[in-house]
């Protein structure tokens, strides 16, 4: 992840915003039980400076507030028909994996790893 800064002024106030980490954006289609997909918005490092001014003459700026803190956020969406859409996304996935059983193994691990995702008997659409 690529840092930045963003640094906006108004009048004799200045706010410095400065992601040292960058940001990340997962989205994921993979339902769950309550939910349809999931999007989560990562920030390790969120730094907010405000500066008013002290000077204008000699371009001198006081500190005002300095925050730093990190923000995770993760927003799950369950739009309508959301279960009929995992059903079929099940069965699709289950059809093509009949060959090689590869995606019900994987599914199977993310699923001890990701409490509440809609992952078991993947393998038992097969007929």
């Amino acid at each position: 992840m690529k840092s930045f800064e963003l640094v906006l002024r108004a009048n004799n106030t200045a706010v410095q915003v400065l992601c040292k980490s960058g940001i990340k954006v997962d989205r994921n289609d993979v339902g769950g039980v309550n939910y349809g997909n999931s999007t989560g918005i990562r920030v390790p490092h969120l730094g907010i400076k405000v500066l008013l001014s002290a000077s204008t003459k000699l371009n001198t700026w006081l500190e005002a507030a300095d925050i730093v803190t990190d923000l995770y956020i993760d927003i799950y969406a369950a739009p309508k028909g959301y279960r009929e859409h995992i059903v079929r996304q099940r069965a699709f996935v289950s059809e093509q994996d009949q060959l090689t059983d590869r995606a019900a193994r994987l599914l199977g691990q993310m699923e001890r790893s990701e409490p509440g995702a809609i992952f078991l008997g993947l393998s038992d659409h097969k007929k």
